[in-house]
């Protein structure tokens, strides 16, 4: 049985493509719009983290607030999950699992890094 011809890319055709793709990867994103600012400025609290006992929860946030001084989830995006795995009171996989699942469903995750870009029209974040 024969194969269906494909139709493949030249390699210089696939040579630009991996140029293009390599210009994207390097740009920053710049973003602006008030729910990410109002996201990232909601205290660490209003996190619900589902599946966690109130007591954990409790622990987990004034660990955090008190001696870690991360009071606002933008605080929070910016530690990885290594740096939070290294913390005590963080240490549990739930507990971790529940920030990381919190903070997705706000399209948000650990080890982000914004920088504010103040210009005349409004102030962005490089994300």
């Amino acid at each position: 049985m024969t194969k269906p011809l494909m139709h493949s890319k030249t390699s210089e055709t696939k040579k630009q493509e991996k140029k293009r793709m390599a210009k994207k990867e390097d740009k920053p994103t710049l973003i602006q719009t008030q729910s990410l600012m109002e996201k990232l400025e909601r205290p660490i609290t209003s996190l619900k983290l589902k599946g966690l006992p109130p007591k954990i929860k409790n622990r987990a946030f004034n660990y955090l607030a008190k001696n870690i001084a991360i009071k606002t989830i933008g605080d929070l995006t910016q530690f990885r999950e290594q740096d939070l795995r290294s913390m005590k009171y963080l240490r549990g996989e739930k507990t971790i699992r529940a920030i990381q699942k919190e903070l997705f469903s706000m399209q948000l995750s650990l080890g982000m890094r914004f920088t504010p870009i103040i210009m005349d029209v409004g102030v962005f974040y490089v994300v």
